[in-house]
């Protein structure tokens, strides 16, 4: 195991290096203790590799790093930049230094001295940050700055090739100060300095303080360290990082999600039972958060455990309200990592401990229940048998019937066809059935998870009560290293009996679940394109299997950490003949690592499913990123028409601050009416409003302007959010306006950068009915090689790749189906569709009347339509709540009364 232990060791280093997650703007302000200023740059440019230090601020620093070992860390802060700013209008000094070196307080003796890590040096996120308005917009600027800021200490040429990289990035910046080096800066003359400056300033100085660790990397780089030292790791890690090989479960179980799952989704569910790690690849709209719902419900009906994670909170609020909504578990998801998420854990294990909400279920009652679904699940199997049959039944009634036989064998075979024929029950009955019993198979499988795990919360409680008393002296403990004790003491094993679903963020899992190998049934890692190899590995080590779900086409995680520094980090653990791709830790996420390194097809899902966005605002992403594999659930004739997205060129420029005001005061005007508009709608009924910029300052501008122009409660009414792709990523508005910035003087720069598929295929996205494109520059002055330029074009055009869907207007070669039809047009029903596409289904006769949208499946006339759907397509259109009529042409000739009746009472309509 020590390849997988020096593996480890490599990611912890590439995350700590990547991650350490400190966005401090003003070192003098009150994140940041204990803070001193150096006289001298010794310590910086490795002249002394030990600086002695004042004894009396050193033991107090000491005391405080003892006593919050897991929560803040000692750093030195170097080349300040300075200047002001406002946030909520009100004004705020910034003093962010560009570098962070993590310390080690020494003592030898009694002296102390100061040790820099220079192996380690950060880059500040908000030194950046706050100079995005001053940077080059032709330069990728994060990528930039990490690959020329000089790595370690900073030596002559070092200092050198800093000013040159700043001065390249950031021409706007007053480097003057910075001459000065190796002098530096004290304190008091940084402050000095704060109240003449007006613009940005960068200035040498070197600071020491004590600041708060970022929860993200004290987790997962605590987490690490601890597992690169373990002896034994679970199966998956081992397939994963190692090329293990283990036995599949050949033992197929049952599903048991109360809702109509389609057979990607089943076969996700069965692939768990089976698998070590699945896959499933998500695009935007279809229905990732509620596949993993429905994997978690059908692992707890198992009596199984679930871990979900995510990197962001978001995605993990979407997950938690379907399983409470959709499937009404609302006790059932513990969430951890907010504030308010730990105070309701807290407040539900009081209860539990009080006996409120507490319940003995009869072990009687639960068989009872099971019973019945399998009973129903027997009716539901056999009853697709009948149909099947009855299917085949009716093909040889429609080939008598048709073909009008009179013939000896025809007299003879036609008692049997049409025995006890009036007898029957109409074939649209028995798919009605069909439905009606899945839907009370769905109603008895949700009370039965329900009552199931509230009498699990009974038996555990009355045996281990003493587990849930120390998980919440645990959450009550204001220090890593007391709650910690608490988690070693409490049976987690029967705790996972009550509560059966964990969330917690990739960042904030050891806040709140004990590092236990297999701890945990099953993990989900949602947005997984999101996740970094380094904070999946404490979450697969805490699961016997895993889910791994994402989207490549969407947008990818992030990372700072330099290739040159990644190559060094493999070296120095002795990993240069591991595979490259398993140890690219900057550009892989491990989506990308469980797709290379998974053994079998039979373990690869694509939900293809799109429920989200209206047909044309999902179809430049379907053809051009998903090869039309995108089934568009919300196709319909009226839909179909719509055009939902538009174009408005504007006479806008993009200033040299950075933003486009033509274009942000066109889009606030809208929204404002909208605001408006709706002033007086009931909240439900108001629409959701998103403004996406590809571009950091637009954002910014927009920002501000909307700050002033809206209060709190419009912005609340409309889920109002502005924000770059990488804000919107798992979001979704009603309405989408996007703002390009692109005019007559756009770099070529710009494009490519917006070539960028993930980033683009975000952007366009988001919308679910309306979307509204901003620039300022003519369509066809855009370069068509670029993905810009081919999307507008696409708009602009009509979206050319969707025929016109047109009513039944002549008659076919099909008898059967003219005859329906005719008969339907005698009952003043006008919109018929045939061969209408829908989900990739086909659907013979579709027709709209008084707000009901009936589909007909002709069933038995020789020809095309004689077939019926299979009962994938039956439920898939249960699925979008179309009813189905399944018609045969045996009813149609022998009881056209009874069938032209069904057709009347499908549209309400009286006569």
């Amino acid at each position: 195991m020590n390849q997988l232990k020096n593996i480890i060791s490599y990611f912890k280093l590439c995350y700590q290096i990547d991650n350490k997650g400190i966005h401090l703007s003003n070192f003098l302000g009150s994140k940041v203790e204990n803070q001193i200023f150096l006289n001298q740059p010794d310590l910086i440019e490795g002249k002394l590799v030990q600086y002695p230090i004042n004894t009396d601020w050193a033991m107090d620093v000491q005391k405080t790093l003892r006593l919050y070992a897991k929560e803040k860390e000692l750093y030195c802060a170097a080349f300040f930049l300075l200047g002001k700013t406002k946030v909520l209008g009100k004004p705020q000094n910034i003093c962010a230094p560009l570098l962070l070196f993590p310390l080690q307080l020494i003592r030898e003796d009694e002296v102390f001295y100061l040790k820099l890590d220079s192996e380690f040096s950060i880059i500040n996120p908000s030194f950046m940050e706050r100079l995005r308005s001053q940077a080059d917009d032709t330069l990728d600027v994060n990528n930039y700055i990490h690959d020329n800021i000089p790595d370690g200490l900073i030596s002559f040429d070092a200092f050198f090739q800093l000013q040159q990289t700043l001065k390249k990035v950031f021409p706007g910046l007053d480097q003057s100060k910075l001459d000065e080096f190796p002098e530096l800066f004290n304190g008091k003359q940084i402050k000095g300095l704060l109240k003449e400056i007006t613009d940005w300033t960068i200035v040498p100085a070197a600071g020491v303080g004590i600041m708060k660790k970022s929860s993200v990397s004290r987790s997962v780089l605590d987490e690490l360290d601890q597992l690169s030292k373990k002896q034994f790791f679970p199966i998956g890690l081992q397939e994963l990082f190692l090329q293990k090989t283990s036995q599949t479960n050949s033992k197929e179980l049952p599903t048991f999600v109360p809702a109509n799952l389609n057979q990607v989704q089943k076969g996700i569910i069965k692939s768990t039972d089976k698998h070590n790690t699945t896959l499933v690849v998500g695009p935007p709209g279809t229905g990732k958060s509620f596949t993993v719902a429905s994997i978690a419900v059908d692992a707890i009906s198992k009596g199984k455990s679930v871990l979900i994670s995510a990197k962001s909170d978001q995605a993990l609020e979407v997950i938690a309200r379907k399983i409470e909504d959709d499937f009404g578990f609302s006790n059932l998801v513990l969430r951890g990592g907010k504030q308010n998420h730990k105070r309701i854990l807290k407040t539900r294990i009081s209860y539990l401990l009080s006996g409120i909400g507490v319940n003995k279920e009869s072990q009687t009652d639960l068989k009872t229940l099971r019973s019945q679904i399998a009973r129903i699940s027997k009716k539901i199997s056999f009853l697709e048998s009948i149909i099947r049959k009855r299917e085949l039944k009716e093909i040889r009634r429609g080939q008598h019937l048709n073909n009008g036989k009179t013939g000896f064998l025809s007299k003879i075979k036609a008692p049997f066809l049409f025995w006890k024929f009036d007898n029957e029950l109409p074939f649209w009955e028995e798919v009605s059935e069909l439905q009606n019993l899945m839907d009370k198979r769905n109603k008895l499988l949700n009370d039965y998870v329900k009552r199931q795990v509230s009498r699990n919360i009974y038996n555990v409680l009355r045996s281990y009560r003493e587990s849930f008393q120390s998980l919440l002296v645990a959450l009550r403990a204001r220090t890593g290293v007391r709650k910690e004790a608490f988690f070693d003491n409490a049976n987690f094993n029967k705790l996972l009996i009550a509560f059966p679903i964990w969330m917690v963020s990739t960042g904030e899992i050891s806040r709140f679940l004990p590092l236990y190998k297999e701890l945990f049934d099953l993990v989900i890692i949602d947005e997984a394109t999101q996740c970094d190899i380094a904070s999946a590995i404490p979450l697969l080590y805490r699961a016997k299997r895993s889910v791994i779900i994402g989207d490549p086409k969407q947008l990818r995680h992030v990372s700072f950490l330099s290739r040159q520094r990644q190559e060094f980090l493999k070296k120095s653990l002795e990993l240069e003949e591991t595979d490259h791709f398993l140890l690219n830790y900057r550009d892989n996420s491990i989506l990308d690592i469980v797709s290379s390194k998974i053994k079998s097809q039979d373990q690869v899902f694509f939900l293809d499913e799109h429920y989200r966005s209206l047909p044309d605002l999902i179809r430049f992403s379907n053809e051009n990123f998903y090869d039309k594999s995108l089934k568009v659930m919300t196709l319909s004739p009226k839909t179909a028409e719509e055009k939902n997205i538009a174009v408005q060129v504007c006479n806008g420029k993009k200033e040299k601050r950075g933003f486009n005001a033509k274009e942000a005061d066109l889009i606030l005007d809208e929204v404002s009416q909208i605001m408006e508009a709706e002033e007086r709608f009931a909240l439900q009924f108001c629409q959701t409003i998103g403004i996406l910029s590809p571009f950091r300052e637009q954002v910014n501008h927009i920002r501000r302007k909307a700050e002033k122009r809206f209060s709190l409660i419009q912005m609340e009414r409309h889920n109002l959010l502005i924000g770059t792709p990488y804000s919107f990523q798992g979001e979704e508005r009603d309405v989408m306006y996007i703002s390009f910035t692109l005019d007559s003087n756009t770099h070529p720069s710009v494009y490519q950068y917006l070539n960028r598929e993930d980033v683009f295929n975000v952007s366009i996205t988001r919308a679910r009915s309306t979307q509204k494109i901003f620039l300022s520059t003519a369509v066809e002055n855009i370069n068509s090689r670029y993905l810009v330029s081919k999307y507008l074009s696409f708009v602009t055009n009509g979206n050319p790749a969707l025929p016109p869907i047109q009513p039944v207007t002549s008659y076919t070669e099909d008898q059967f189906l003219d005859e329906v039809t005719k008969t339907l047009r005698n009952m003043g029903v006008e919109n018929i569709y045939k061969d209408y596409h829908i989900g990739g289904t086909e659907i013979d006769l579709l027709c709209i009347h008084n707000d009901q949208t009936v589909s007909i499946d002709l069933v038995g006339f020789p020809g095309a339509y004689e077939n019926t759907f299979n009962f994938e397509r039956y439920k898939m259109l249960f699925r979008v709540n179309i009813r189905i009529i399944v018609l045969p042409y045996s009813a149609w000739v022998k009881q056209r009364d009874r069938c032209i009746e069904v057709l009347r009472q499908s549209f309400k309509l009286n006569f």
